[in-house]
């Protein structure tokens, strides 16, 4: 049922890309990483990690239940406190 209602409007809102498992790749070492848009590879990971931030609050939004929260709360790393997506 979340992949039926979450991947849908994780793709209108074009973050869906941060739901596959290659894309841990595009994003900084850190959530918190100064990223400048001068330099071609650090806006790439800006970019990426806006993609993450909104799959995250996406995801957020979609899990109601005590374990969808449980999951969330796994999902957080100490590079990445709101969590990774994929």
């Amino acid at each position: 049922m979340l992949d039926s209602q979450f991947k849908p409007v994780c793709t209108l809102k074009k973050c869906d890309e941060a739901l596959e498992e290659t894309f841990k790749k595009e994003l900084p070492a850190r959530s918190n990483a100064v990223l400048y848009d001068m330099n071609a590879t650090q806006k790439k990971q800006k970019e990426a990690l806006m993609k993450n931030n909104l799959a995250m609050s996406y995801l957020a939004f979609a899990l109601t239940m005590e374990e969808g929260l449980d999951f969330l709360e796994e999902s957080k790393l100490a590079e990445f406190p709101g969590g990774e997506a994929h």
